[in-house]
């Protein structure tokens, strides 16, 4: 999982500055479409790796009995071995059906799309109100259709018996409020940056850099402490994200004030990418600890699940705010307040982390 954490730490560190490069080179009409565009090379390449690096056990078989009875048939073999072969090779393989579960995916789909909605909008409307708490409701309805699927002998979305393991379900709750605030922290900079303070995308992506550089570092050592420590590890790297959230808060005030330069963001958000990287290796390794292994990638699945739905209202609510008080209180003030929400998200998943270490304390007293 440290390993993993530093891939993730490299991709952010090299992917903003690319991004920037790609927008100063082709400009700003036309540079931002190449950073959409950069994707799918990058995506064949990887589809190349994983053909040759992941383990396509069955499908190797399938073809190396292919190759077998082709040779068999070029040399003229007519042995029983060759026959065997080439028989087994015909025969049709019977694959196992996927349930993909169409009915808890279009209800999840609905629902988180209906939370995020109403942060879009720059107008208070009552209609608004009550999109959010149907889709609520609607995510209600989603957990017990989850609970009927799986009664069913069917395969959910999400198995919900993972969530009665404590250590897997307080996790994927810390890792959700941790990605709320998080993962928007560089699209608010790089607003703030761009409009507010009318540098270029360049700048907006060097700023990000030390933050990627750290969070490297802290991933490795945060995968060596996750299992002897605990989780006062995870409560460090909030602690962290809490502090160089209100860093970035200090920054932007005397930014306003022209009493200090925009380049201390550096500072703010370097402490925050040692939170972002040991957060990353240790809450994942602990978080997965007591899941059965049989079922390791179904706990993986539902929570990334959790951290890319967080990921999606935290995008539409931070920047929500961004946009809304920008043309009524300016970038500073509008950026001020997205810092704060940040740092609230943060603060939350600190408090429900702390429950979770005293927890584990119990349980191991």
């Amino acid at each position: 999982f440290g390993m993993f954490g530093m891939v993730v730490a490299v991709s952010l560190a090299i992917g903003p500055v690319v991004a920037g490069l790609l927008i100063t080179m082709f400009g700003e009409q036309e540079g931002w479409r190449y950073t959409f565009f950069v994707n799918g090379p990058i995506g064949l390449f990887t589809f190349i790796l994983a053909f040759y690096w992941l383990p396509f056990e069955r499908e190797r078989k399938w073809i190396q009995r292919r190759r077998e009875r082709r040779e068999a048939k070029k040399a003229g073999v007519d042995s029983a071995i060759s026959e065997d072969v080439a028989k087994d090779a015909a025969k049709p393989r019977k694959r196992r059906k996927v349930d993909l579960d169409p009915v808890g995916a279009l209800l999840l789909v609905v629902a988180v799309l209906g939370i995020m909605y109403p942060f879009t909008s720059r107008e208070f409307r009552w209609s608004l109100v009550l999109i959010f708490i149907g889709s609520i409701l609607l995510l209600f309805v989603w957990f017990k259709w989850e609970s009927f699927y799986t009664d069913r002998g069917r395969e959910p979305m999400v198995n919900l018996d993972l969530l009665r393991i404590p250590s897997f379900s307080m996790g994927t709750i810390v890792s959700g409020a941790f990605f709320l605030g998080s993962t928007t922290t560089f699209a608010i900079v790089a607003l703030y940056v761009q409009m507010g303070l009318e540098q270029s995308a360049m700048v907006a992506g060097v700023i990000g850099l030390p933050n990627a550089i750290v969070s490297t570092f802290a991933a490795r050592w945060a995968s060596e402490k996750a299992l002897t420590v605990g989780r006062p590890v995870v409560q460090l790297s909030l602690a962290m994200m809490i502090l160089g959230g209100l860093g970035s808060v200090v920054v932007v005030t005397l930014v306003a004030a022209d009493i200090a330069s925009f380049w201390w963001l550096l500072l703010s958000l370097a402490i925050m990418g040692f939170g972002q990287g040991a957060f990353g290796s240790a809450n994942q390794t602990l978080s997965l600890e007591e899941v059965p292994v049989q079922h390791g990638g179904t706990a993986g699945g539902v929570k990334q699940t959790a951290e890319r739905i967080a990921t999606a209202i935290g995008n539409a609510v931070m920047t929500a705010i961004f946009f809304t008080l920008t043309p009524i209180t300016g970038p500073h003030i509008a950026v001020f307040w997205a810092f704060c929400a940040i740092v609230l998200a943060q603060v939350i998943a600190f408090v429900v982390g702390h429950f979770d270490m005293r927890r584990a304390q119990r349980a191991k007293n």
